[in-house]
Formats: structure tokens, sequence, C-alpha cells
């Protein structure tokens, strides 16, 4: 037996499912389709890191440089255009 999932959707997509049941059907193939691709994805993942020698400070540590450098070219371009 396969499990069931459970999945909330706005006011208006429900009603819009409830009211026509073809797209209640689409959805639920769609959701499941996309479901099934993202944990492949992270499944991936997980199999290419499962030996990384990264930590999680590491990744925060360039995740910080990286914004910072993202703002200094904005802000050089911003700078540039009001000169």
């Amino acid at each position: 037996m396969s499990p069931t999932v459970e999945v909330e959707v706005p006011a208006e997509t429900g009603a819009l499912l409830e009211r026509y049941p073809f797209l209640k059907r689409a959805f639920g193939r769609i959701a499941v389709e996309e479901l099934r691709r993202r944990v492949l994805k992270l499944l991936v993942a997980d199999k290419l890191l499962e030996e990384s020698k990264v930590t999680e400070e590491d990744i925060l540590k360039l995740d910080k440089a990286v914004k910072r450098r993202i703002r200094e070219r904005v802000e050089d371009a911003l700078h540039g255009q009001y000169e």
C-alpha cells in the first residue's frame, strides 16, 4: 500500500479542485511527480555529499561572502548612476 500525503492548498484552488474532478486528478498526478523529482534530487545530493569535508559553518561563511560581494556590486552600480 502506498503512503498517503495530504497537501494544503489555498481556498480558491481547493474550490476549483472540488468543482472540477479532472483538475483534482491532474493536480494529484502533478504533485506526486514533482515530489518524486524533488526526493530524487535530494537523494542524489546526499550521495554526492556523503564524504564531503565541507561543514555547515563553511557554507555559512561562503554565503556571507557571496552576499557581501553582491551587495557591494549593486551599491557600486547604484552610486555610478547617481553621480
